[in-house]
């Protein structure tokens, strides 16, 4: 049950912290402008606003934004404790009020009567995000409250280091839509049928087992996005979903097997970063790459430089582990070309994914320019990208463009139909005039058809 709190001791008044002379002397410079009727000025237009337009207003608005428009009419007083939308987290209350640390009590006041105000209204979006490791009952009572009020929209994040576990009311929740969780530990209870209507889901240092996480995919059979970072209790990982387009994952299992996705279209496997240890990566790496080869409908693909690792350090297969033939978009991030490996394996990536239209990849350093020229005289007339129109290469601060340089000249004497090239340094320019023109220069001579297009620090050049 609610805490019941009488609303005039309602302490979220200390958040109002807006200057009421300055917005009635800037209401008074408009009024005085010949262009408002003296009359109107006592005219209250705003609270005559349908609820619903008052509701989208307040909604587009943080709580303490919304909070803050109770100067504007009396009747608006307290009409952000009855939006369809809530959005808090502790930090803010601490930023606002200039606190270090959380405080709880008003944290809890805001939440306890904003939900007070709707025993008999919906509740469309609910996020919170806190410390809730030692109010465990309160948090508690809230989440079964929201799961009898219609609630599309749930994102719960507790700022704690250990996992809370999450109540068992979360898994009544009827019509969500979308699900965030960071740091809980979840559990589902044997009662628990379905999401029917969730679309997105997503897990942040989350722990559950196998079975569950296996279990709770199955149950949202509209299920779209899926988003799995710093998953612990789960080695090998099992997907099984009718609808999903977009997985995100990290390098944290030991294996990645994708049984049943007809539509996924979009992979991002990001680095999971709570180790650098290789026991922290993927080990059954060939599981990762036969699950991608065998999607269907895949156009858009991102590795992290773990994985890209992996393959490089396989690079000798004759037998090239990656091959999708409806791949258009690839993104390789943190690429390092100190091996001719490595150089290889980019190539490889783009000859067995043959409708590969766009290619994405990010140099974080470039050395060894005589390996390049050597593999370029033993393999000539080897490889041809007739379906890449877009090559774009990324150098973060700090990293010389290097033998990358002669990587980027092979793939677009290569590509008969590219259509841009682009190459971004972040940061300032570290060429000079010079020989950024006479790279520009050489470029645009071997792909006379494509733009060739050169930008450092978010700007392009006259070059």
């Amino acid at each position: 049950m609610l805490l019941t709190i009488d609303v005039q001791c309602f302490n979220c008044a200390v958040l109002v912290e807006i200057n009421v002379s300055k917005t009635m002397a800037g209401m008074s410079r408009v009024f005085s402008s010949g262009e408002q009727d003296p009359s109107d000025l006592n005219a209250d237009r705003i609270s005559n606003l349908p609820w619903n337009v008052l509701d989208i207003i307040l909604g587009k608005l943080s709580i303490t934004e919304a909070v803050r428009t109770s100067v504007l009419a009396k009747d608006w007083r307290y009409s952000w404790l009855t939006m369809s939308k809530f959005s808090l987290s502790s930090e803010e209350i601490g930023e606002v009020l200039d606190f270090r640390d959380p405080r709880w009590d008003i944290l809890s006041s805001i939440v306890s009567n904003f939900l007070l105000h709707h025993t008999t209204t919906s509740i469309m979006t609910f996020i919170l995000q806190s410390f809730f490791c030692s109010h465990f009952s309160d948090l508690s009572n809230w989440i079964e409250f929201l799961s009898k009020k219609g609630v599309e929209v749930l994102e719960l994040i507790e700022f704690g280091d250990q996992y809370l576990k999450m109540p068992t009311h979360l898994f009544s929740f009827e019509k969500l839509k979308v699900l965030v969780i960071e740091s809980f530990s979840l559990q589902i209870p044997s009662s628990f049928r379905s999401f029917k209507f969730l679309e997105e889901l997503s897990l942040n240092e989350v722990s559950i087992s196998s079975g569950d996480l296996y279990r709770l995919i199955l149950a949202c059979p509209l299920l779209l996005n899926l988003t799995l970072v710093t998953i612990s209790g789960i080695q090998n990982l099992r997907i099984h979903s009718a609808r999903l387009t977009m997985l995100e994952v990290d390098t944290g299992f030991v294996g990645i097997d994708v049984e049943f996705a007809p539509c996924l279209s979009t992979v991002s496997i990001i680095n999971d970063y709570r180790s650098f240890t290789p026991q922290s990566v993927i080990l059954n790496w060939r599981s990762v790459t036969r699950s991608l080869s065998g999607l269907i409908s895949l156009q858009s693909l991102a590795l992290s430089e773990i994985i890209f690792k992996l393959l490089v350090a396989e690079c000798a297969l004759k037998d090239f582990p990656l091959r999708n033939n409806t791949l258009a978009f690839l993104i390789l991030r943190e690429v390092s070309f100190d091996k001719i490996e490595v150089f290889r394996v980019c190539l490889s990536l783009l000859k067995f994914c043959p409708k590969m239209k766009t290619f994405r990849i990010t140099v974080t350093s470039a050395k060894g320019p005589k390996l390049i020229k050597s593999f370029l005289k033993e393999n000539p007339g080897q490889y041809s990208f007739l379906e890449l129109e877009t090559l774009n290469v990324i150098y973060p601060p700090g990293t010389g463009m290097g033998c990358s340089v002669k990587f980027i000249e092979f793939l677009v004497t290569h590509c008969p139909n590219l259509k841009l090239l682009s190459i971004e340094t972040e940061g300032a320019c570290e060429l000079n005039i010079t020989r950024a023109n006479k790279m520009l220069s050489q470029l645009r001579k071997l792909c006379p058809h494509a733009s060739v297009l050169y930008t450092f620090d978010d700007q392009e050049p006259n070059l």
